[in-house]
């Protein structure tokens, strides 16, 4: 049984071609996993319930808009291009041979469900992988797949807060500060790509597919390495400190500028942008350790400098003395950075329903497989009726399995 291909593939070979993933997520981790396989080939079929992927709907979304109309949130938009969507309602009995069949034909499974559920469907690893013993079925959980809190819900920012991120950075009466970037989400989403990878190229010895766990608190203490790592022989390392030197200072236009410029080289480097030769020779800062101990102080005396300039003059007094430094950037400046659109990281794609839309690029460049941005994100239900058909059913028993409301087709 073999599934067809995403409309109208290119002709430039891709390293995932070939390659069948089944997603049965939602949110953020699996999906953006999925999102990276099926950029560079991998063929992926998205599996909604009835009412559609969460973030369909979660993000605000203009009323009367064509995002609120197609139900396609931003995150969702972005997440689920090159994607085929079928409805199937897992939840009833009738669905395990629809799903029994595309288990058969696939080669990757990516599921985000609560561990445990997947079994309570009758869809879990053990049985699956009988159906099909080169199925690599790759799991994502909130806590791990191990231990009394296996089966607790969990979120990103609740994953950062337990893997010591948030702790990190504080407001002045020290709270912490909540998160804007789904860092857990994110970073488990890539090495859950990344491990589907690493088995692909497995297989191809052992000819067996394995299963992947991977969890947002594991993802968001890998990417955290720092202030995790111990010699136990050692005593505990001071909690960080602020660094007035990996700042963000408002300049007088009213923009900011970021520096980030923690290697002691760069001190001489920054009086002399500032024109402040005699910062250099303040005993208070001769060393990395006392900009550290000092760094309220040595705070104030930068704000009052990066006041007196606008903050492009800044950044390019910086970028002459070799200090790094940069604008900070509202994200619709991102758009028409040259930079950015240099490097192609963001795209402007003709969408069926949204009609053109602006999204971040592929993450990476390869020079001769390269991935391909190839079709918006699937209404749902949109492709319902193309993969029953694919998977042999006629059209008798598709009307079957929709009068059943085990599928559904987009309207």
């Amino acid at each position: 049984m073999t599934l067809g291909n995403q409309t109208a593939l290119s002709a430039v070979a891709k390293p995932l071609d070939g390659i069948k993933v089944l997603e049965v997520a939602q949110a953020y981790s699996g999906p953006y996993a999925g999102m990276l396989l099926a950029d560079y080939g991998a063929q992926v079929i998205k599996i909604e319930p009835p009412k559609g992927d969460l973030w369909r709907t979660m993000a605000e979304t203009p009323p009367g808009s064509r995002q609120a109309r197609a139900r396609m949130g931003s995150a969702f938009i972005m997440m689920n291009r090159n994607k085929r969507s079928i409805v199937l309602d897992l939840a009833h009995k009738g669905a395990q041979g629809v799903f029994d069949k595309l288990v058969q034909a696939s080669d990757v499974l990516i599921e985000n469900l609560r561990p445990g559920q997947m079994e309570k469907l009758g869809l879990g690893y053990e049985r699956l992988s009988k159906i099909n013993p080169r199925l690599i079925y790759a799991s994502v959980s909130a806590y791990g797949h191990e231990g009394a809190e296996a089966g607790t819900r969990g979120f990103d920012q609740l994953a950062q807060a337990r893997a010591g991120i948030l702790a990190a950075r504080r407001y002045p009466d020290g709270t912490p500060v909540a998160p804007s970037v789904f860092v857990a989400d994110l970073s488990c989403a890539m090495m859950l790509a990344y491990g589907v990878t690493l088995c692909v190229l497995e297989r191809e010895k052992s000819g067996l597919g394995q299963r992947i766990d991977a969890s947002l608190l594991g993802a968001a203490i890998a990417v955290n390495p720092s202030p995790l790592v111990r010699v136990c022989a050692d005593p505990p390392a001071t909690p960080r400190r602020d660094n007035a030197l990996v700042c963000a200072y408002a300049c007088s236009d009213g923009r900011h500028v970021m520096l980030s410029a923690p290697v002691p080289h760069y001190w001489r480097s920054i009086c002399e942008a500032l024109g402040q030769l005699e910062l250099g020779e303040d005993d208070d800062y001769a060393s990395p350790t006392s900009r550290l101990d000092n760094a309220a102080t040595l705070q104030r005396v930068l704000r009052e400098s990066f006041a007196r300039r606008p903050a492009a003059e800044w950044a390019a007094i910086f970028e002459a003395k070799g200090v790094p430094c940069g604008l900070v950037q509202e994200a619709n400046d991102v758009y028409e950075d040259p930079q950015v659109r240099a490097n192609r990281m963001m795209i402007e794609q003709q969408h069926t329903a949204l009609g053109s839309v602006k999204m971040p690029g592929l993450p990476f460049q390869l020079s001769r497989t390269a991935g391909e941005i190839h079709s918006g994100a699937p209404l749902l239900g949109e492709h319902t009726r193309e993969i029953l058909k694919e998977l042999g059913y006629g059209k008798d028993a598709i009307s079957e399995l929709e009068k059943s409301n085990i599928a559904r087709s987009a309207a």
